[in-house]
């Protein structure tokens, strides 16, 4: 049987994290899955230039995680772990850190 390079049970070899590997979601669009990401472990999280806005994240582990340039507004980061997270030119217009 000839591999596809592609990991088993997964669509196009995405893992979303899996197996200790921090999720590759740059340039993706998030908005179909809006709560999917609320109080998940998502260190080293990678979603430059993603398409978030109103995405909820609170109570995410996003230690390390990387939004540079994503689209966030209206997005939900209560109570999540954000050290040593970057934000730089993401738009955070509305997007909710408090509580």
């Amino acid at each position: 049987m000839a591999s596809t390079g592609r990991a088993a049970g997964t669509k196009d070899g995405y893992r979303g994290g899996a197996q200790g590997s921090p999720a590759d979601l740059n340039g993706r669009d998030l908005r179909a899955t809006p709560a999917a990401f609320a109080n998940r472990r998502l260190t080293g999280l990678c979603a430059k230039l993603a398409m978030a806005a109103g995405v909820d994240f609170s109570g995410a582990m996003l230690q390390r995680a990387i939004f540079d340039g994503a689209d966030l507004r209206r997005a939900d980061f209560r109570g999540c772990d954000l050290r040593g997270a970057s934000f730089r030119n993401a738009n955070l217009y509305f997007a909710r850190f408090d509580g």
